[in-house]
């Protein structure tokens, strides 16, 4: 009892300690100019039935793009009729104030309900049994002996300054990642209730689409055709209230701006700082100059030879998820099964789509729960290699140390150089192979 108290005790400082945190990117989010500007500004050309992608968006000196869809834009119309009365001494409007305040409070409560759902697709980690958790499937697990509230005051820092960027600069991925965490969290009952934050999520990004692959892989057609028809109403949902003709303008310029074969979304120098695979390889195998960063000239690849290595990648990250999915049938049930997969889908986002940036690999967080949750239980197959691999991209990544602490050279070259791609790819491949050797090693247990 004593034991339930302390970690009881510490979680509960634990979260105050991390909310009060999250205090500093929120304060800073309301005179900073971020993507919730651009949201803003796209708002209100919907107010004004103008083009919402065309021209692009004055900011700070760059000419920004949105990319949302025209839904989104309607959800944040309501926020342009506050009044514009400027305050600060960068003289934000109202309305944009009220806007960041609600959006951050909106994130805060999404980051505590992923809690919630981790907690439920864990369950021993509210107890102090792990009889629910058959052995065959993970070897002395025993949270009694470890404590819980240092369990999650580790795994609280090193996802803090995903949460940190993501409200600093007013992104999508907190609310991305909560959809899809919903919309798995009771994997026996996808009812509309249920998934209807997947679909929506894919309206406004598009990224979490990938997802829709792992309905497909494991034969859920019904699940699958019901995301596909609650999608269908997300996008036809704005001719309810929009002219025919400009919904149909505006959805022809937003498939133009998010086209995955468009010629910016394979040779990715329109903008400094992103992190996936194609952005790795147009950094370090042409000698093309990205706003911004250093030009590197080791290599001089071209842009059809880019357009085929960026592709070749897509799919060896298509076919080891399917691999995983069709493994993972093998093994007999356990309570976070479905989660293993949705966490390798998930992860794959910001390393093989276009225009990710590092506050994107936030997608890995359902992957870095695994990880952490074996490292921690001191399972048999988590050795010092996977260690090491995991603990060098958690560094690369910029999990362990807080990177804005330090002098602006070292993070414009962390940046520049794409350091955080780097340790994102290298956790989803350590991730993968450690997911095939769990695998092997539990279809030798049950032979």
């Amino acid at each position: 009892m004593n034991q339930n108290n302390q970690a009881h005790k510490t979680i509960k400082i634990t979260a105050w300690i991390f909310g009060l945190l999250l205090l500093w990117p929120i304060l800073r989010s309301i005179s900073t100019s971020n993507d919730l500007n651009i949201f803003f500004s796209a708002a209100e050309r919907l107010t004004q039935l103008k083009n919402l992608y065309k021209p692009g968006y004055d900011s700070e000196g760059w000419v920004l793009n949105y990319y949302y869809s025209p839904l989104f834009a309607t959800l944040l119309a309501p926020f342009t009729f506050l009044p514009k009365t400027t305050f600060l001494p960068d003289q934000v409007p109202l309305a944009l104030i009220i806007l960041k305040i609600v959006w951050a409070t909106l994130m805060v409560w999404m980051i505590s309900d992923m809690v919630r759902i981790i907690k439920t697709i864990f369950p021993n980690l509210k107890t102090n049994s792990n009889a629910d958790l058959p052995s065959l499937i993970v070897n002395q697990i025993n949270f009694a002996a470890f404590r819980k509230g240092l369990f999650w005051a580790i795994f609280g820092f090193i996802t803090w300054r995903w949460c940190f960027l993501n409200i600093l600069y007013g992104q999508m991925t907190i609310l991305i990642l909560w959809g899809c965490m919903r919309a798995f969290e009771y994997p026996t009952s996808f009812t509309i209730r249920r998934i209807w934050t997947l679909p929506l999520g894919v309206n406004i990004k598009v990224l979490p689409i990938y997802l829709y692959g792992l309905f497909f892989l494991q034969g859920k057609f019904r699940t699958l055709l019901t995301l596909i028809a609650l999608l269908a109403a997300t996008i036809l949902l704005p001719y309810l209230y929009l002219p025919y003709e400009y919904h149909n303008e505006l959805i022809g310029a937003w498939l133009e701006n998010i086209n995955p074969f468009s010629q910016s979304h394979i040779i990715e120098v329109g903008e400094g700082g992103f992190v996936d695979f194609g952005a790795l390889v147009t950094k370090y195998f042409t000698s093309l100059h990205v706003p911004g960063e250093d030009r590197l000239m080791w290599f001089n690849m071209s842009k059809t030879g880019v357009f085929w290595i960026t592709q070749s990648f897509r799919l060896l990250v298509l076919f080891l998820s399917a691999l995983l999915v069709f493994q993972f049938k093998k093994l007999p049930s356990f309570s976070w099964k479905e989660f293993w997969l949705f966490a390798v889908f998930l992860g794959a986002i910001p390393i093989a789509f276009p225009h990710q940036r590092d506050y994107s690999l936030m997608l890995q967080l359902p992957m870095l729960m695994i990880v952490w949750y074996h490292w921690v239980a001191g399972d048999r197959l988590m050795v010092f290699p996977y260690k090491f691999c995991f603990f060098l991209a958690a560094f690369l990544m910029g999990n362990l140390f807080f990177m804005e602490a330090f002098p602006s050279t070292l993070r414009l070259n962390w940046v520049g150089y794409r350091i955080q791609g780097i340790g994102g790819l290298i956790f989803w491949i350590t991730f993968i192979v450690y997911s095939i050797n769990f695998i092997q090693r539990n279809k030798s247990d049950l032979e």
